[in-house]
């Protein structure tokens, strides 16, 4: 008599009456495809065929023309952002955009997200295939936080101001509306500004002045670019100071303190003391307002980038992605109150907000 088998049938990929289906390898291959999407769209980005294709230039002949390149390559290139949806080819071989490639992807356009292929070129490509030695030894390769950082961060700030114009409205509209203690005109302390993006988008919006706080080299870029015509109608209520951000002069008091995707860059110890800083650069009354990449733990797909950022501080800082639930603790321990979560809805950023009592 032959012995049944009573063990429980194996799990996996089921369809909703639990009867098995083979295991499908396409999202693994998918996966581990990854690195070619970004190359194909940071190439795209570097030779501007979407500004071209939205200029009028919409075959692969005119396109190669234009840029100088091989015809047969340039087909190659193209069709590739066709499988993406990146560019849509019409029946008569010509190419068009569709609408978010349209917005954000055509130089010029004010929502151009397009210098991010500076952040990829720069630090993505070279650092993300030595994640496996990072998880080994636990240890960054460049802290770009700290020294080795110095030749970075010019390249990489004008992706982060275009990225700081389309989360700005929201932010400053928020700010101001959720926030009724905010004065007319308030002073606001910006640390770790960048190029300046959510420093110059805050004092237009709040109406008020704004101060922006980074390394040496930043700062000069940040006022270089605010003397240009992005700074126009501001009339001197934005400036900025260059140092270490963890000794210098934070001023004050101020109305409202920003501290947008700067923690990330810290291990625990320095981003509490940098809180305690602002604590001290408030007013009471003022608030405190944290804007960062926040992993969700208990529901990690919900905004899978703030998971792969994670794993980018790993390779890049002694910091790391922090949890919702680490900025309200250290936030209570700082001393402030009333924290209020809202996830941002342009872009994978979190903002934090709590009030000095």
């Amino acid at each position: 008599m032959t012995e049944l088998d009573t063990s429980p049938a194996p799990t996996g990929y089921g369809t909703a009456d639990d009867t098995l289906t083979p295991p499908d390898p396409g999202r693994i291959l998918d996966y581990s495809w990854g690195i070619a999407r970004t190359g194909t769209l940071v190439a795209a980005l570097e030779l501007d065929i979407f500004t071209r294709i939205d200029a009028g230039t919409r075959t692969v002949t005119g396109l190669a023309a234009a840029t100088e390149t091989d015809v047969r390559a340039m087909g190659l290139l193209v069709s590739a952002l066709n499988a993406l949806g990146l560019v849509v080819r019409g029946r008569d071989g010509r190419y068009r955009l569709p609408g978010d490639s349209a917005a954000f992807l055509v130089r010029g356009r004010p929502t151009y997200l397009g210098d991010l292929r500076h952040m990829h070129r720069v630090i993505n490509f070279p650092l993300w295939p030595r994640l496996t030695e990072a998880v080994r030894g636990g240890r960054p390769f460049n802290d770009l936080f700290g020294d080795d950082g110095s030749t970075v961060w010019e390249q990489v700030t004008p992706y982060l101001d275009q990225l700081a114009a389309a989360a700005a409205p929201w932010l400053g509209g928020i700010l101001r509306e959720s926030l009724p203690g905010l004065p007319a005109e308030p002073s606001v302390l910006d640390v770790g500004c960048g190029s300046g993006g959510y420093t110059r988008a805050l004092a237009r919006l709040l109406g008020g002045r704004a101060v922006g706080l980074d390394r040496p080299d930043v700062a000069r870029f940040a006022t270089e670019t605010t003397e240009s015509a992005e700074g126009a109608g501001l009339g001197g209520r934005v400036a900025f100071r260059g140092g270490d951000l963890r000794d210098m002069e934070w001023g004050g008091p101020h109305d409202l303190v920003l501290l947008s995707n700067l923690l990330h860059g810290y291990p625990e110890d320095e981003a509490l003391a940098m809180l305690d800083r602002a604590r001290d650069a408030l007013r009471p009354g003022g608030v405190v307002a944290v804007f960062e990449f926040v992993p969700d733990i208990e529901r990690p797909m919900d905004n899978p980038v703030a998971g792969f950022f994670s794993l980018q501080m790993l390779l890049t800082s002694e910091g790391s992605g922090y949890t919702r639930d680490e900025y309200l603790g250290w936030l209570a321990e700082a001393g402030f109150v009333s924290p209020v979560v809202r996830r941002c809805p342009a872009g994978p950023q979190t903002l934090i907000t709590a009030v000095l009592p």
